[in-house]
């Protein structure tokens, strides 16, 4: 806030100069003989000398403070529209100022603007290979399908899995900021999540000889199927990257204090307890991730960001060279969910 004080300091350099003009003609009517002036009236002429100059300020003040106000408000809240905020300018400096910020409004549009046609077009890119890449993906899929028993093939099917995965990954990463419109609450049973999901890993725990074993008492649960979906296919793919060959992936349903509940639990390295706090964290991959160089510190943060707009918390727990468990925690069942499913 633009206070008298602070508007008084501003001023010190015009102040400091009108006290010395002050002093100068004080000093000049003491020596110059010439000048006759009684003491009453040289100081009447002080007085009236500062507090017409304090007045001024007062004035001065007044007068400015509509704009100062006008530039603190548009730096504490760079979102409103600065040039409608903008009083009309009084003084040049107050003119040059406003030449300057709608300068610089027009240059932030014309970089944002500019920005924003080179983010579109490189989705538009993206989105148009991942769809081209998707067909030669899916005449994969079924020759993998057709030749299933071959041994060699099972090892093809979990590559063929990896790279299905991470463009789906990629695809669920662009429809993000779109999710607020694409979202459909409905009763899905954690069962039927969890199998399909299962499915989509079965190749990939084949070739890695990991058994996954699912137990609980499959709750019911309130969420959007397809984001949910991806959530624990996320936790999911952690588990099988990160297990040794040979090990148990046991997934367990449930529901705790009324909130339903998936968890996963695997027997891999683990994650150190320094890294916990960040693996959320967009782009962060910690000492596992960096040891297997397998991971893209992508698919956490995409979850995490999907749970937070679909009301599904995760929790990570871990011991290094112990395993890891992950939970999702689902919303709370209410009446007013029933009325409405």
């Amino acid at each position: 806030m633009m206070t008298i004080w602070k508007y008084v300091y501003d001023k010190r350099m015009w102040i400091i100069f009108q006290l010395i003009v002050l002093i100068l003609l004080n000093v000049l009517f003491f020596v110059d003989n010439a000048i006759i002036l009684h003491r009453d009236a040289l100081i009447y002429m002080n007085v009236l000398y500062v507090a017409f100059g304090i007045g001024f300020l007062v004035w001065r003040y007044r007068m400015e403070k509509p704009y100062y106000k006008a530039l603190i408000e548009i730096v504490q809240d760079p979102a409103i529209d600065v040039l409608a905020q903008l009083p009309s300018p009084d003084t040049y400096e107050q003119q040059l100022t406003h030449q300057f910020v709608e300068a610089l409004v027009k240059q932030y549009q014309q970089t944002l603007s500019e920005t924003k046609r080179a983010y579109l077009d490189q989705t538009e890119f993206i989105h148009a290979w991942v769809h081209e890449v998707k067909a030669p993906l899916t005449a994969m899929k079924l020759t993998l399908d057709a030749n299933r028993h071959d041994p060699e093939m099972r090892k093809v099917a979990a590559d063929w899995t990896r790279i299905h995965l991470l463009i789906d990954e990629h695809l669920h990463l662009s429809r993000l900021s779109s999710l607020d419109r694409d979202y459909l609450v409905q009763q899905v049973e954690a069962e039927s999540l969890i199998i399909q999901e299962v499915k989509t890993l079965s190749s990939w725990c084949l070739e890695k000889n990991i058994a996954v074993e699912i137990d609980g008492s499959n709750p019911s649960i309130l969420t959007d199927e397809k984001w949910a979906r991806f959530v624990l296919r996320q936790l999911l793919t952690n588990a099988v990257k990160y297990s040794p060959e040979g090990s148990v992936i046991t997934i367990e349903s449930g529901v705790e204090d009324d909130i339903p509940y998936i968890s996963i639990q695997d027997e891999g390295r683990g994650i150190a307890a320094q890294d916990l706090p960040r693996i959320f964290d967009k782009g962060f991959t910690g000492q596992t991730g960096r040891k297997q160089n397998a991971a893209t510190g992508i698919g956490l943060y995409i979850a995490h960001m999907i749970g937070e707009k679909i009301n599904i918390t995760i929790h990570i727990d871990s011991t290094v060279d112990v395993g890891t468990t992950a939970t999702l925690s689902f919303s709370k069942p209410n009446h007013y969910d029933s009325l409405t499913t």
